[in-house]
């Protein structure tokens, strides 16, 4: 890639010189790109690539890998703006020999004014056929221009952008195959954008839609109101997914309305699949309303509540959804940690899931009381992902009391498990209580095409309790493999999952700092490199370990021999020691 671009700058200026000798500015040779010998696949992908290494080369100086993974703080994404030079990789002006016709897919994130401009300019003539197009964080207000040269335009994110209402009329009376458009934390886009998106003209309400196609749109953030979503809703059909704070009150309004004129014959049908980041009203809320609200939207794949004030009752309004594939449940993101939920999982999440669990496929649980695992094994047979993050008192006997053992079945089409343990925090050390029951856990990790194995702080994982999971499958399937501060884990356990060199690719440790645990991950090492290295297989293996002074002759051996990495921190003063 710099072998080229170099290259082509070198011709360039080459050329530019022999034209001013000759006295014909502006009368340059033709010049060859090498890149438009590839296909648009090859093309967009290394777009993408050249985009996410440009991240990569800065942000790895701040976080370990591990974090970048999925553990990222909340506030990661302003620390990453901040702190990080995303134009490193693109100085060079490489976007611009990569903007060609065959270019289907373009990203010009978080670029600077005047260059997203230029680049825009380029795609514009270049690019006639561009499908997917990225504004995020470009704070050129004057972007908007360039829309009527992009009509096959699929997908379009403007997000956390300049964007004002003249950018979604321009979208709409241009854009017409636009099928998902993201518009999320554009304080600028009010009630009258969504009219202009939806119809050619204010004066003109009754003339054609234009943007009818609009399958996705994300209004996250933004000062569209209800009267908006109202729009929407009535004017693009084919909506799948629209998401804002406001949807699901919106929805009951309509039902409220219905019920309220006595017209339940002839009630609209929504194509919604997706209900996520709505906010809950509490005082708008009926029973019977919110269950005719759920009944507008029979397609609905994919819910993600964020409770407060949501109790069991309503929960339950939920057991329409018969085609319900993908279920979060979890409180608000800024609530406190002592806050205890009035949805409980003997009174709402169980009873769902006797209901629906067989559709589900994406199950997430946190912070809910007396999570009974045994009953998801049972009504959830067809899950492929499994999250239970910070819930407690597990096992609640009243709904299992009459579950036998022989009725408590195997996850086996389960393919990702993450597990987390109640965690609190005193002074600056964190503190997991409420640990999953071993024979839960031995129910779990039985799942035999486990590939994405993730447990934090749970006490309860002993080596019995790996080697009797192991006896089915030996962990056969498993790619990732991540524990952290689950210290019951000896050398015995962790040699488990070597016992069959296969897919595995990345081991993840995390611990506080002990003699024993660097003795541990000391010996482990060691032992990968026998069965990997010698083999020629690759495994990477990251160590950390938390409360730990930066001294380099701590672990000499490791630094000589494995490689470690010193010379990182967290933003919480942890070390991290990567085997590479």
């Amino acid at each position: 890639m710099k072998y080229w671009c170099s290259q082509l700058e070198k011709n360039n200026l080459v050329d530019d010189s022999a034209g001013t000798a000759d006295g014909a500015i502006g009368q340059q040779k033709e010049r060859v790109n090498p890149f438009e010998q590839l296909s648009s696949i090859v093309l967009d992908e290394i777009v993408a690539k050249l985009k996410r290494n440009g991240i990569k080369q800065t942000t790895c100086k701040r976080f370990p890998p591990s974090y970048l993974d999925d553990n990222r703080p909340h506030n990661f994404m302003k620390f990453e703006i901040r702190e990080c030079d995303l134009h490193a990789v693109l100085k060079i002006n490489i976007l611009e020999y990569l903007i060609i016709q065959q270019l289907t897919s373009l990203d010009l994130s978080r670029q600077s004014d005047v260059e997203v401009c230029r680049l825009l300019e380029v795609a514009s003539a270049r690019c006639k056929n561009l499908k997917s197009l990225k504004l995020e964080f470009t704070f050129n207000f004057n972007c908007f221009n360039f829309f009527p040269n992009f009509g096959n335009l699929i997908s379009l994110d403007i997000s956390n952008s300049k964007a004002g209402d003249i950018w979604l009329k321009s979208i709409g009376t241009y854009c017409i195959h636009l099928r998902e458009l993201f518009v999320q934390n554009c304080r600028r886009v009010t009630d009258c954008g969504i009219k202009w998106l939806f119809m050619t003209s204010v004066d003109k309400p009754h003339e054609k839609n234009f943007c009818k196609s609009i399958q996705i749109l994300s209004l996250l953030s933004t000062s569209v109101t209800k009267e908006g979503i109202h729009m929407a809703l009535q004017h693009c059909p084919a909506l799948t997914g629209l998401i804002h704070r406001t949807l699901l009150n919106v929805l009951t309004e309509i039902a409220a309305q219905l019920t309220l004129d006595g017209d339940l014959q002839d009630i609209p049908i929504y194509s919604l699949s997706l209900l996520t980041d709505f906010i809950i009203y509490k005082p708008l809320f009926e029973i019977h309303t919110l269950k005719l609200a759920l009944n507008l939207c029979p397609k609905v794949t994919k819910v993600k509540i964020e409770f407060t004030e949501f109790s069991d009752d309503e929960l339950l309004c939920f057991v329409s959804l018969k085609t319900l594939h993908e279920l979060k449940i979890s409180k608000k993101l800024r609530c406190p940690k002592w806050y205890r939920p009035n949805i409980t999982f003997h009174g709402g999440v169980g009873p769902l899931l006797i209901e629906i669990g067989n559709s589900l496929e994406i199950l997430n649980l946190s912070f809910i009381a007396g999570v009974s695992i045994s009953l998801i094994t049972k009504f959830c047979s067809n899950l492929r992902s499994l999250t239970l993050n910070e819930n407690y008192n597990y096992d609640d006997t009243t709904l299992t009391e009459s579950l036998s053992m022989n009725e408590k079945t195997i996850l086996k089409k389960l393919d990702h498990l993450h597990l987390c343990c109640a965690m609190s925090t005193v002074g600056i050390s964190t503190i997991f209580s409420d640990p999953i029951p071993s024979k839960d856990l031995v129910l779990l990790l039985s799942s035999p095409l486990i590939s994405s194995l993730s447990i934090a702080g749970c006490d309860t994982l002993t080596d019995n309790v790996i080697v009797n999971s192991s006896k089915l499958h030996q962990f056969r399937n498993l790619h990732y493999l991540s524990i952290e501060y689950s210290d019951s884990v000896t050398f015995k356990g962790l040699c488990v999952f070597l016992e069959h060199t296969g897919p595995l690719k990345k081991i993840s440790l995390e611990s506080k700092f002990t003699k024993e645990k660097r003795d541990l991950i000391e010996e482990f090492t060691n032992l990968v490199k026998i069965q990997y290295f010698q083999k020629n297989l690759a495994l990477i293996v990251l160590a950390s370990f938390s409360n730990m002074k930066p001294n380099r002759n701590v672990i000499p051996k490791f630094r000589d021999e494995l490689r470690w990495s010193f010379d990182r921190k967290d933003r919480w003063g942890n070390m991290f020691f990567d085997v590479v």
